[in-house]
């Protein structure tokens, strides 16, 4: 029986602020898209806004556009056995998870741990 292994994926994610339409396709072209590591939180790069519907529970920062993080990275040939997780330690809220073109998850609630199964994805 393998061991365990857990990789920390904080660093070398691509960001863009917007709806894109076919951003979760594996050959779209993130070329400039942002590079950032993670945890990020976009809306604190706003400007606050003290007269926005239920400010004060937000912070007065804008929570209702859509971005997009991306992450490439490669795995290691092993035994069929073997399977891939992805593991968040909190998302804001209505994340859509996709990996190789695939939707994974949806997660309509924020800050809360959560993990998905990439196995059948992997690629």
């Amino acid at each position: 029986m393998g061991s365990r292994v857990i990789m920390p994926f904080k660093i070398d994610w691509k960001f863009i602020e917007g709806n894109y339409a076919g951003a979760e396709k594996m050959d779209y072209n993130d070329e400039h898209w942002r590079l950032l590591q993670v945890p990020h939180d976009w809306s604190i790069e706003k400007s606050f806004d003290p007269h926005m519907l239920y400010g004060g529970n937000q912070a007065y920062l804008p929570r209702w556009s859509v971005g997009w993080y991306r992450k490439h990275f490669n795995v290691k040939p092993s035994s069929p056995k073997q399977r891939v997780y992805i593991q968040f330690d909190g998302i804001h809220s209505n994340s859509e998870v996709w990996i190789n073109g695939h939707f994974v998850g949806k997660r309509p609630y924020g800050y809360v741990s959560f993990q998905y199964d990439l196995t059948p994805y992997i690629r």
